[in-house]
């Protein structure tokens, strides 16, 4: 077989599949030095993706979502550790963040930048999550100690103070008639009226309970595990509906389509997943090379963006609509070669930006200078190539040997 046939009969194999994709839009760094990212969360109109760091010291950082230039730099006081959660409430006036050792800290959001207005010592060992209620009045807390607290996010005060599980509350959720769920180191979820009152007990993951999301209409709870699971279950009557397997190891977070459509699900197995929520199938499984465990995720409000975690301090945005069809994507004269490749693929013009896609949607982020990407570390496989030039976005496709 002639050598500079085999692209093309490659191509000819590969022209009836359409990559549906998932474009890294950007990746940012959650402190001014490697830190791991324990926390993301989207504002509530979508614009805007705040983070918290590791320590010492631990950063928080809010970034557009759209460009990834980031809005506010803030160390916070080098006698904290960790920063575990963080939110932003649903009016867009109140900044939240819990740090590991049990300082809760709200800021004023309406100023520029946010303003330090309570740093509240919970008088616990350890503190892992925070959320805002639905009216973005009041916080709650899980923590060691069995503890979890419910706030007044205006003035501080603390309402209630509730023995939720056995040892450590890992994780929290309010549903929309502002009851809350729990998730903890016992195993255990559990539904809660606000006044401390328990409503129910899901029994079912033989580990950890590291997160917990209500489904848009409060029927549903969705749960994930240290024990690799992710599990649905009917709020109303404690029933598990169906368990959804899959990632490799413990998953750490999750997240619910605001249309209740779709779950995404963030693993110490390094990949992030998409589920279908009526069926329990995955629709996706994505990562960046080399992020490590993904201790956080979390949908936008219009479902078309993804912000991400990692363990080697990305924060990462992943924009869902991004679709090609192969079979048309020859849409500029590129002259790439050799192609297949090896260790490194030439471009016949200069380029700003170059990613990399397998036929699956993963992407791949390789060196590159402006005529050249260093294609060493690529596995074997037909690639998707999507490059900014002077004349725009233009795509091809390269096999590597």
């Amino acid at each position: 077989m002639p050598y500079k046939t085999l692209p093309a009969i490659l191509l000819c194999l590969v022209a009836a599949i359409t990559v549906t994709a998932q474009n890294l839009k950007w990746n940012n760094s959650c402190a001014p030095f490697k830190k791991e990212t324990y926390a993301v969360s989207f504002s509530a109109d979508g614009n805007k993706v705040f983070s918290g760091s590791e320590c010492t010291p631990s950063w928080l950082r809010i970034f557009d979502t759209h460009s990834g230039n980031m809005l506010w730099d803030y160390q916070v006081d080098s006698s904290m550790l960790c920063i575990q959660g963080v939110k932003l409430s649903s009016n867009g006036t109140k900044a939240a963040a819990i740090e590991e050792m049990g300082n809760l800290l709200i800021f004023d959001y309406t100023t520029t930048p946010p303003t330090l207005i309570n740093n509240l010592d919970l008088n616990v060992n350890f503190s892992f999550s925070v959320n805002f209620s639905p009216d973005g009045n009041k916080l709650a807390v899980g923590s060691s100690a069995k503890k979890l607290f419910i706030y007044n996010a205006i003035n501080g005060a603390q309402l209630y103070s509730i023995d939720a599980h056995n040892n450590w509350v890992m994780c929290s959720d309010w549903t929309p008639q502002e009851k809350i769920v729990t998730g903890g180191d016992d195993n255990m979820i559990k539904l809660w009226d606000t006044s401390g009152a328990l409503i129910r007990s899901f029994t079912g993951h033989s580990n950890w309970v590291y997160g917990v999301k209500m489904s848009p209409d409060g029927n549903y709870i969705v749960s994930c595990s240290k024990d690799k699971s992710i599990k649905i279950w009917n709020a109303a009557t404690g029933s598990l509906v169906r368990t959804l397997n899959g990632h490799t190891d413990e998953v750490r977070f999750i997240d619910v389509w605001d249309d209740g459509s779709k779950i995404v699900s963030g693993s110490k197995d390094g990949t992030v997943r998409i589920w279908d929520f009526n069926t329990g199938n995955q629709l996706k499984s994505f990562s960046k090379a080399g992020s490590g465990t993904v201790f956080s995720v979390d949908v936008s409000p219009n479902g078309r963006y993804i912000a991400a975690g990692t363990a080697n301090g990305d924060v990462q945005l992943w924009d869902l609509l991004f679709n090609t069809s192969v079979s048309s994507i020859e849409d500029e004269d590129v002259n790439i070669y050799p192609n297949p490749c090896t260790h490194s693929l030439h471009i016949g013009i200069p380029v700003k930006d170059a990613r990399v896609y397998d036929m699956t949607g993963k992407v791949y982020e390789l060196p590159f200078d402006e005529t050249t990407i260093h294609t060493a570390s690529l596995p074997a496989g037909t690639y998707l190539l999507k490059m900014q030039t002077a004349n725009g976005e233009t795509n091809t496709t390269f096999v590597k040997n």
